[in-house]
């Protein structure tokens, strides 16, 4: 899951999802913080089923009922980007995962 997760952040249509940062960010908050990002669905989805293939044939029981699950990619996007645990921990639920 590593190496397609580093494989696909190579990608280019990530850096332009992500405007150049235009006032100072202070080194102990988050990269992302007060960026505006313009998050193109299909490259979500393709990176989210990406991993999830990758979650599949890993042999992990919780990553194959990750990737079985029925998951809205943008959504999970945007609560991981938020770091919003309690959304995340929602979505595991659903998902039947830990």
């Amino acid at each position: 899951m590593i190496s397609a997760l580093v494989g696909e952040i190579g990608a280019p249509v990530w850096d332009a999802m992500v405007p150049q940062r235009t006032q100072p960010r202070s080194p102990a908050a988050p990269l992302l913080a007060g960026q505006v990002l313009h998050p193109r669905r299909d490259a979500i989805v393709a990176a989210y089923r990406l991993l999830a293939g990758s979650a599949r044939v890993s042999g992990s029981p919780a990553f194959a009922a990750l990737s079985d699950a029925k998951v809205d990619a943008c959504a999970l996007f945007q609560v991981a980007i938020n770091r919003d645990g309690e959304r995340l921990r929602a979505f595991g639920s659903d998902a039947g995962v830990d």
